[in-house]
């Protein structure tokens, strides 16, 4: 069982300034390049070498900002298992990450896991957040406990609102090999044990109601059909092989990339300055001035992808 751990606010001071799209941080920008899928083993993951900040100037009023990340950089090689899609002539992949919160999630899941990594002429970059940990089936082959696309046929924003689009796949009966079982109390979260000391009675009780909620959650999410249960051991029984969940994610989430990097590779030049000028320019015209440049954009979405362009850049 976990334990939540108070600490000490802080208060973190940045500079204004541009910053990189997820798309950009994830993709590593624009450029030709392919997905590779692949079911792999972590080797290492390390922190990459800082980078300087870098200094801009606003050419509206002139003034210097320094631009600074919210991501952190992450080198990592995985030993490639199954190759599901893509090319690679190694049995091992280097890859950079970047990620909000710390060290990325693939690096503690303790086992297999299936990774996107796009492969782009500035390097290859894992597909940001984007992991799943598998299992080996008694076949021979792998496959995702469970399904991560279940609920994606009510959702009502991209990718997953595409007329002509097939269902999200659904979990069928798997048989593990070994068996695929999940300790949940090892999911679950306590009060942290210091709580008494710390906090007062008022909130103590606000913070174990959240905490009972999302165990509740958790809990829920180990039953039946997915999980036969014994106790508090929870072994799969359904999943995903692992070129079906490719297949739908490559039709889908990577698909949409594709489109978002050819129409803003398209549309660069006509692509407006970002900066809005303090008192120079009102976020009216901020936004008049850059309202053809979106609509072509759009235009540009909806001509490729039936969904449309559900945002702005």
């Amino acid at each position: 069982m976990k334990r939540l751990w108070l600490l000490p606010a802080l208060t973190i001071l940045i500079a204004a300034g541009p910053v990189e799209n997820d798309f950009d941080r994830m993709a590593g920008g624009l450029g030709d390049g392919t997905v590779i899928a692949f079911v792999g083993e972590e080797v290492f993951t390390r922190s990459a070498p800082e980078t300087p900040s870098a200094a801009e100037f606003d050419p509206v009023t002139g003034e210097e900002s320094i631009v600074i990340s919210m991501d952190t950089e992450w080198e990592s090689r995985f030993r490639i298992l199954n190759l599901v899609s893509g090319t690679h002539d190694r049995d091992t992949i280097d890859f950079t990450a970047f990620d909000h919160y710390g060290t990325p999630r693939y690096s503690d899941q303790n086992g297999p896991v299936l990774l996107f990594v796009h492969d782009l002429d500035s390097g290859r970059y894992h597909d940001k957040y984007n992991f799943k940990p598998v299992g080996r089936t008694a076949s021979g082959g792998w496959a995702i406990c469970g399904s991560p696309y279940a609920d994606d046929a009510e959702k009502e924003y991209f990718p997953y609102n595409v007329e002509g689009t097939e269902a999200p796949p659904r979990a069928m009966p798997v048989t593990f090999d070994p068996p695929f079982v999940v300790d949940v109390d090892e999911r679950l979260t306590a009060l942290p044990i210091d709580a008494d000391e710390t906090m007062s009675v008022s909130e103590r009780k606000e913070l174990q109601a959240e905490i009972d909620l999302d165990n509740a959650e958790i809990e829920a999410s180990f039953q039946p059909p997915v999980y036969e249960r014994d106790g508090r051991q929870a072994r799969c029984v359904q999943g995903i092989p692992v070129d079906v969940a490719v297949q739908h994610e490559l039709g889908t989430t990577f698909r949409y990339y594709e489109v978002e990097r050819h129409c803003k590779a398209q549309l660069a030049h006509a692509k407006p300055d970002g900066h809005r000028g303090t008192g120079v320019e009102s976020l009216e015209e901020h936004k008049a001035r850059r309202k053809p440049y979106e609509e072509a954009l759009k235009t540009c979405f909806e001509r490729l992808y039936p969904s449309g362009w559900p945002f702005t850049d």
